[in-house]
């Protein structure tokens, strides 16, 4: 079950307590939250005429970057509010 989902033409992504996990034109890349080291969501806020998705970036414990999207403005508060709290109870449980 996912905590949250971005779905656009050629890219879906969804976010689950365990992975996050992206289809880009059909090629699929996932990540699971244990072997995250870094999450940079970037600099979107305040930005005039923005896209309505942006890319943020995850770095693993191996320093391999992976780049999944995401939505920009007030929807994207969802996604860093899960990913980040998700990380914490990972953090809290170990």
């Amino acid at each position: 079950m996912p905590v949250f989902e971005v779905k656009s033409d050629f890219v879906h992504t969804l976010i689950s307590t365990r992975q996050i996990l992206e289809i880009n034109n059909n090629k699929l890349q996932s990540i699971n939250f244990n072997f995250i080291a870094n999450v940079i969501y970037g600099d979107f806020k305040g930005h005039i005429n923005k896209s309505e998705l942006t890319i943020f970036t995850i770095i693993d414990v191996y320093g391999k970057e992976f780049n999944f999207q995401m939505e920009t403005g007030k929807s994207s508060i969802g996604l860093i509010y899960s990913i980040d709290t998700i990380r914490k109870l990972k953090t809290n449980a170990n």
